[in-house]
């Protein structure tokens, strides 16, 4: 082989290896937006287990939580864009995302327990705010 074409190969080798490392695997699998509301989830899993509560709740939207024990070993699934016609009852939020949430450990005896499900966001990455919950019964076998 010969040297350009050794410097050449090195060079698109670094450059691809720069490029993915700038990048998180999450990003690479769900997209940049996607990430964030994967991130954005995982925050409000440990605020809302932790306080009750989020900052990260739309201005206009009465978000009710639950018991936050219900939240405890909660991490954040898929996000998808929100489309309307999956989850008509929360169309009138106007999310824009919505992500399931799930027991990243299997609870035993939980099975017949309300649990969040769903969370609803408003917004793009570092503007996401919470417009909705939606729970599920826990059925565990």
């Amino acid at each position: 082989m010969r040297t350009s074409t050794r410097i050449a190969t090195f060079a698109a080798g670094s450059g691809l290896v720069l490029a993915c490392t700038a990048c998180s695997p999450e990003a690479a699998v769900y997209g940049s937006d996607g990430a964030a509301v994967r991130a954005v989830s995982n925050d409000v899993i440990e605020e809302v287990t932790t306080s009750g509560q989020s900052g990260r709740v739309c201005a206009d939207a009465p978000v009710d939580f639950g018991d936050p024990t219900s939240w405890d070993g909660l991490s954040a699934g898929e996000p998808e864009k929100f489309d309307g016609e999956q989850w008509e009852e929360y169309a009138d939020l106007s999310p824009t995302w919505f992500i399931n949430v799930s027991q990243s450990q299997p609870d035993e005896g939980a099975s017949g327990r309300e649990v969040p499900a769903v969370l609803f966001f408003r917004g793009e990455a570092d503007d996401l705010c919470v417009a909705g919950v939606a729970f599920g019964t826990r059925v565990t076998s």
